[in-house]
């Protein structure tokens, strides 16, 4: 692994908030449809899968809570 400089550290950073940004829309629009195929399938395939694909850590804790909380 290389250490960034201190240059190159504020563009690394900048890259990975616009990444996360572009992955929790995508996460949000992967789980609401995954919940509304089990509402009107009671197919559960795609909520586990969706789960399955996340690195573990807090965006998996935070979808768990959220689909607990509305799915």
């Amino acid at each position: 692994m290389k250490l960034l400089t201190k240059a190159e550290l504020p563009k690394a950073i900048e890259s990975i908030t616009k990444r996360g940004r572009i992955l929790d829309t995508d996460i949000h629009q992967a789980a609401c449809s995954a919940i509304a195929i089990k509402g009107e399938q009671g197919d559960t395939m795609f909520i586990n899968r969706l789960y399955l694909a996340l690195p573990k850590g807090t965006r998996a804790a935070a979808l768990t809570a959220w689909l607990l909380e509305f799915g």
